[in-house]
Formats: C-alpha cells, sequence, structure tokens
C-alpha cells in the first residue's frame, strides 16, 4: 500500500465489570494496532450519572449501564492504525474494518453485553476522545497532550430528558428502518456478477485487493476500495448510469489537464453492450472539506481552503467544465494538504451541455435536489457561487475575506442557466402537491426534514426566488 493512506487514531474504553480481560485485550490489540497511550480512570461521583453525560447524545439511560459496565475504574485505551480500511456496519455506516472486529470480539470475550466501548469513524473518535481526556482529535493526532487529562464531561443539568417508555419504542423502530434503509444490499447475483467483472476485467488492468466499500447507492451499484497497479485507489460501478462513469473518466482527465484539482482517473471498462461501467481513479486520504468544517479551522488553514476553492474554480472556468456536484463531502484533501475534486458523473461540457440519461429520467431528483437553486431564467448550476456559499464563514481575516471577495467575483463566469421547459413548471407543480400530500402523511408520523427541504425547494423554484444568491452571498443571478 502507498504511504498516502492516512493512519487513524481510534480509542476503546474498557469498563469496569470487563476490566479482568483488560491485559488479554491489550495483547490481542498490540497484534494488529498500535498502542499510543493507556490510562485507568476511577468513576467520580455516581456511575449512572457518568454514563449518562458520556452517552448524552444517544439518550441512554444511566441506570441501565451502570449495571451492565460497573461502578468502578476503567481504561482508556488510545490506538493508531497505520492502514485504515472501512467496511459497511452492520448499522450502515462506513466504520473502519480492524475496529468492527476487534468491538464485537472483545464484547463477546466480555460475556455480551456493552462492557467495552470502541470508536468506529474519525467523527465519533472525535467526539469521545474530547468528552474523556478535554483534549481535540487535533491535538492527539500531534502526540500524548501537555497538561492534565482528564474526563470533560457536560453538566446534567444541560442534557435532554432520558426518552419515556413509548418514545424509546418509537426511536427504536425508526433506528430500525433507517438502518434497514442504510443495510438495503445489492441482490446476490447482481454482487456476484461485479465481483466477476473485477476479478477478470480488473486484474487484466492491474486492479488488486478490492473490497467492497459500499453498494446500492441511488446512481452506482457499488464501490470497491483496492490498489491499482499497486496505488489505492477507489472503484466506482453502475449499471444503471453507466454513460455517467465513462463522463466521470472523460472529464477528469479533461479537467486535470488544465489543473490537477480533481482525484485522478486510473482506468474506465465498460461492457461491450455498454450497460454497464466502472471507472478506476485513485484515492485521496482525506479528510473531506465537511470533516475539516465540522473539526474548525484556524485563520491559516482557512486561507488555505479558500485558495484552494478559488484554484478548482478556476480550472473549471477554464476547462469549460461545470462540474454541479460540489458538496463538503466531495472535496477531499489530497496527500499534497490541497483540497480536490471528487466525483464528476455528472460534470457536463458548458459549451456543449447534454443532459445525462439518469437525470432526464429522473426529472424531480435532477431539478430539486441535484440543481443548485432557481435562476432568474430557470434552474441551473453556480459552482464557485456553491463554493462560496460553504465557505464564506471562514473569511475572519483581512486575507480570507480577500479571497471571499475573488471567489464571489468568479461566480459570473461559473454560473450556467437551463432555461425552463414547456412542460417544466406544470410538472413542478404535480411535485409540489405530491410532495405536500407525502408531508401530511409523514406528520402523522413524526414528520420528515427531507420532506420539508424539498417543498421548500419547489416552492423557491415557482417563485423564482433567487435569495440565497442575491442576499446571502450577494451574487446576481
Amino acid at each position: 500500500m502507498s504511504d498516502t493512506i492516512r493512519p487513524e487514531l481510534h480509542l476503546f474504553v474498557i469498563w469496569s465489570t470487563a476490566l479482568p480481560l483488560a491485559d488479554r485485550m491489550l495483547a490481542d490489540m498490540a497484534r494488529r494496532l498500535e498502542i499510543v497511550w493507556r490510562r485507568e480512570f476511577p468513576i467520580e461521583g455516581r456511575a449512572r450519572d457518568f454514563y449518562r453525560r458520556f452517552y448524552a447524545h444517544m439518550r441512554l439511560d444511566g441506570k441501565r449501564k451502570e449495571k451492565s459496565c460497573g461502578k468502578g475504574p476503567y481504561m482508556l485505551v488510545v490506538v493508531r492504525d497505520p492502514v485504515p480500511e472501512y467496511v459497511n456496519a452492520p448499522n450502515g455506516i462506513a466504520a473502519n474494518r480492524t475496529m468492527l472486529e476487534l468491538k464485537a470480539r472483545y464484547r463477546e470475550w466480555a460475556l455480551r453485553g456493552y462492557r467495552v466501548h470502541g470508536t468506529l469513524t474519525r467523527e465519533e473518535f472525535a467526539r469521545d476522545i474530547m468528552v474523556l481526556t478535554g483534549h481535540s482529535a487535533a491535538e492527539w493526532a500531534l502526540g500524548v497532550p501537555d497538561g492534565t487529562i482528564g474526563p470533560c464531561l457536560p453538566p446534567l443539568a444541560s442534557l435532554p430528558p432520558v426518552p419515556g417508555l413509548l418514545e424509546r419504542i418509537r426511536l427504536r423502530r425508526a433506528q430500525k428502518k433507517a438502518c434497514a434503509k442504510k443495510r438495503k444490499r445489492l441482490s446476490k447475483r447482481l454482487r456476484a456478477a461485479w465481483w466477476d467483472v473485477i476479478t477478470s476485467e480488473g486484474s487484466a488492468m492491474g486492479l488488486f485487493d478490492c473490497r467492497v466499500l459500499l453498494e446500492n447507492k441511488l446512481v452506482n451499484d457499488i464501490f470497491f476500495e483496492g490498489t491499482f497497479k499497486g496505488e489505492p485507489c477507489i472503484v466506482k460501478c453502475s449499471s444503471r448510469a453507466p454513460e455517467s462513469i465513462e463522463n466521470e473518466y472523460k472529464m477528469s482527465r479533461r479537467l486535470n489537464a488544465v489543473a490537477p484539482v480533481c482525484a485522478e482517473p486510473l482506468a474506465l471498462w465498460r461492457s461491450p453492450d455498454g450497460r454497464r461501467a466502472f471507472v478506476v481513479t485513485r484515492r485521496l486520504p482525506g479528510p473531506s472539506l465537511a470533516g475539516i468544517l465540522a473539526k474548525g479551522v484556524g485563520e491559516e488553514e482557512a486561507v488555505g481552503v479558500l485558495e484552494d476553492m478559488i484554484r478548482i474554480a478556476d480550472a473549471l472556468i477554464k476547462s469549460g467544465i461545470v462540474w454541479r456536484d460540489i458538496i463538503p463531502d466531495n472535496f477531499m484533501r489530497d496527500s499534497d494538504g490541497h483540497l480536490k475534486l471528487i466525483d464528476a458523473q455528472f460534470a457536463i461540457d458548458r459549451n456543449d451541455f447534454r443532459e445525462d440519461p439518469f437525470l432526464l429520467k429522473n426529472w424531480s431528483y435532477r431539478v430539486l435536489t441535484f440543481a443548485h437553486h432557481p435562476m432568474t431564467a430557470g434552474y441551473g448550476w453556480n459552482d464557485a457561487a456553491m463554493m462560496l456559499f460553504y465557505t464564506w464563514k471562514l473569511s475572519g481575516s483581512a486575507r480570507a475575506q480577500e479571497l471571499c471577495d475573488r471567489l464571489r467575483t468568479m461566480s459570473d463566469a461559473s454560473n450556467f442557466t437551463v432555461e425552463y421547459g414547456g412542460m417544466d413548471r406544470f410538472r413542478m407543480r404535480i411535485a409540489l402537491a405530491v410532495l405536500r400530500m407525502q408531508r401530511a402523511i409523514a406528520g402523522l408520523r413524526g414528520g420528515s426534514a427531507a420532506l420539508d427541504t424539498r417543498i421548500a425547494r419547489a416552492e423557491a423554484f415557482l417563485k423564482r426566488d433567487c435569495d440565497l444568491w442575491e442576499k446571502t452571498l450577494g451574487i446576481k443571478t
């Protein structure tokens, strides 16, 4: 594996009832992970209150945790995974493979239950390490922090009430429904077909060590991670929108010919009948822009992020490409420290606009979900304006404000509008009526924030409401 894969920090908490097994667990951890630091801590005050404060984000009952995990001391172990790999966890999230396996193993050793806690994602580690040590994940990334290390739990008075029996039942049903939706897998036949393609066609191209990363997304069948000629890569496969896979390969190559601002496409395969395709791109180590903004950025890092936004927007304008899918998750930090774009499936040529067949078949998705915002003449996309929308709050210093102003001036050249067709406004009214009916039904089941968002967007399109650009960002459409 290339050293571009960034090591990850994670933690285990061995609660009191599992502490007699700590030595056995530590010896097992050392075989697969690097143990960075460990220490035992006493539980101060009532144990039930401690557990409730630690699991505040989950609104768990401290009494039940106290019975399972005990009242005595616990051990905190910080570990480093030098080559992290991700798989689908039972709850549908993309989880660190090693942590997922070890966590399940240690809970089995501790006679099941939840007597061992472990983090599965970077975001979970960032929350837990701050609560348990009083130091951020960024500080731990530099080494064991100086100064006092100990719990920094939220005050009990600030916590929401523990849900009652009926609310717990409702929440459990909602979680099961959400997990079932996330875990919805491909059919065995289709998964086996893609494995055959990857092992035969992929290996002939130099693709090896593939593992399933994600599957059954809206547009794509399955994602693999592996190595392509010794370099870490991501493989995106689709039988639902094969044209978009080929488009990603071509547009990424075209953009990188102007400036290296997106994930490098390494290979493309398309079946003879044209009904299936996969693209291999170089894996960017991350984190994503969403992760960077979530943890907070300093003045120097904010300037670096904005400079990357300008570099990317400038390359898009010069290449004549409209990326369209501009969201924080689609910007990943490369090993050189610069942000780069990923996911060019639905990028278009500004001078030769041809909509992807998948989006033509899914009109509501294309307009209500995928389009950036209403324009005065219809609907459309403005890559530079969307970059500014996600980053303008970083303009704290004079230099950052200057960069934001420059990105704002680039929005004129970045704007791309599709005029409403003869039936578009009528179809929008039908879609809005259907969405309102769905919201009325969903209201009886607790409501839906996603439906509210889509209804608000549909109303804005019908009114040609351009407040997002003109009032929030000062951009004329």
